[in-house]
């Protein structure tokens, strides 16, 4: 399904999230999560308490190549972040089955921020099911409006005022990054998995460095997300959005 931007971007400045339903169907949707299963079952994935995570997806087929370069939603991100923005994360989340909530939190740059620095979005974070999120499984759980906060999450924020993001495989949830969210309950035995995507505008530096040429970066979209000869955005040309700027 594709997106309305002007919308799209609206929400993410107001409100600090958009949630795009039917951004991947459901058959690509099955063969990316047969896929995922076998990569978080592999030696490559990492084992946490809580977690399984797998990073730089793009080092693992031309279908997460694909799903990394999709043109409508690096459209969208060029519309948020400004010209050529950088991928910051590209990764698999299996959360297990019983775990308990996570604690309100903020997503890079602002994660890694001493002073809050405001203006621009600077940084989107995405998540893409590929199995359903319910609030009985610990689907993601966002505060609106809290991007437009200077201070940290606070802890003991009452979770009623949350917004859930249940989700059919394939949705796409994009957040600013300064939004304060967590994982929920997962009161289910149960895993659920999901993609996520990062990205910020180019001249932060991402979390990781650009990899070393390979089949992922075959492309220009590729190499351009992966941080492989940048250009710099000239001041005025292409500016990111603020939540008081026009989204047109």
């Amino acid at each position: 399904m594709t997106c309305d931007y002007g919308p799209a971007c609206e929400s993410v400045l107001s409100d600090g999230f958009y949630i795009w339903r039917g951004f991947r169907d459901h058959s690509s949707c099955a063969a990316l999560r047969d896929h995922a299963e076998r990569l978080l079952r592999s030696d490559a994935a990492c084992q946490f308490a809580t977690s399984t995570r797998l990073w730089e997806l793009y080092r693992y087929g031309d279908d997460m190549v694909a799903l990394m370069c999709d043109e409508g939603l690096l459209a969208l991100a060029a519309r948020l972040l400004g010209h050529n923005p950088l991928l910051s994360d590209f990764s698999l989340n299996q959360l297990r089955g019983g775990e308990m909530a996570d604690y309100w939190h903020v997503d890079y740059p602002f994660s890694h921020m001493r002073s809050r620095v405001s203006g621009s979005v600077l940084g989107i974070q995405c998540i893409m099911p590929l199995t359903p999120f319910t609030a009985d499984n610990g689907a993601t759980q966002l505060i609106p409006g809290t991007h437009l906060l200077e201070g940290p999450p606070q802890p003991d924020y009452p979770a009623s005022s949350a917004t859930t993001f249940a989700a059919d495989p394939g949705d796409l949830l994009i957040n600013a990054a300064a939004t304060w969210h967590r994982s929920g309950i997962n009161s289910t035995p149960a895993a659920r998995t999901a993609v996520l995507f990062s990205f910020v505008e180019n001249w932060i530096r991402p979390m990781t460095g650009p990899p070393e040429p390979g089949a992922w970066s075959a492309t220009p979209a590729a190499r351009s997300l992966l941080g492989f000869g940048q250009p710099t955005r000239h001041p005025g040309e292409d500016a990111p959005l603020s939540p008081a700027s026009d989204s047109g």
